[in-house]
């Protein structure tokens, strides 16, 4: 389940690929720019779905229908973590398992909450929500950069069937905000697309795209949205979906991470 590089190591490949800014090209990591020379001020939004991990459903890898069966795949991939992994791993305990059910509300199933929704966070705050959020820190520590923080919890309300009799309720997955974006449909082989028209799914199209059109025409400042403050799509219809949260997403839980020294993993999930 480890992959063979940290995810700083993964920055440092694709950034060598394809990230540009203001025509030149970056060859060095993003956790590295902070710390760069800059000729012109620039804007950059960091942003992911809150579950990020969880288009793996699709594949039928990673699904879990219960509580335990969270846990035990937790278990597991922390036991072949401590299996493969050659590297220090004292600060991250034994017991930590423990508290991530304490911090993740473990086996506290409501209309907002669920096993496979539970899992999915967790792994997406490893591998990708707490590292944007060290990434927009470091990214702010050049005067010609300010960095914002987006954060997408929104979801299409439907279940998906993985397999014989093995329904998932669905989450903020990997694309979801692609497809929102740039119109619903490239999942349609998964979800019903009369479900996208629902007034949740069109809600979320309109304040994705009316946040694109307003950063892509200066209608974003320090006054209206300061450099530390999140914009949060959330899943509620009401009032609009939208809010700005003065702390980053998953800031107890990624503090508990930092902490354990495991935020230097992308895991395979």
């Amino acid at each position: 389940d480890l992959l063979l590089f940290t995810m700083k190591q993964w920055y440092q490949r694709r950034v060598r690929e394809f990230a540009v800014l203001d025509g030149t090209l970056v060859t060095s990591d993003p956790f590295g720019v902070g710390s760069r020379d800059r000729y012109g001020k620039v804007e950059l939004y960091i942003s992911n779905t809150a579950q990020e991990t969880a288009y793996n459903m699709l594949y039928g890898t990673n699904v879990v229908e219960t509580w335990e069966a969270a846990l035990i795949l937790l278990m597991n991939k922390e036991l072949n973590l401590r299996k493969t992994y050659k590297g220090d791993l004292s600060k991250f305990p034994k017991t930590a398992l423990n508290t991530v059910a304490e911090m993740y509300a473990w086996n506290k199933t409501s209309d907002t909450w669920w096993p496979q929704l539970f899992l999915d966070t967790v792994l997406t705050d490893i591998r990708t929500t707490c590292l944007n959020n060290n990434l927009v820190n470091s990214l702010n520590q050049n005067p010609n950069i300010t960095a914002r923080r987006v954060y997408i919890s929104q979801r299409v309300n439907e279940t998906y069937t993985v397999g014989e009799g093995v329904s998932v309720p669905w989450s903020s997955m990997h694309g979801w905000d692609t497809e929102a974006l740039f119109g619903y449909g490239y999942y349609t082989p998964y979800y019903k697309l009369n479900t996208t028209n629902q007034e949740h799914s069109q809600r979320f199209l309109r304040n994705l795209r009316d946040f694109v059109g307003s950063v892509v025409w200066g209608k974003v400042s320090d006054s209206t949205w300061p450099s530390g403050v999140t914009l949060h799509f959330t899943n509620k219809d009401f009032p609009g979906s939208l809010k700005l949260e003065d702390e980053p997403p998953q800031k107890e839980q990624c503090e508990k991470w930092a902490e354990w020294d495991m935020l230097k993993f992308g895991w395979q999930n």
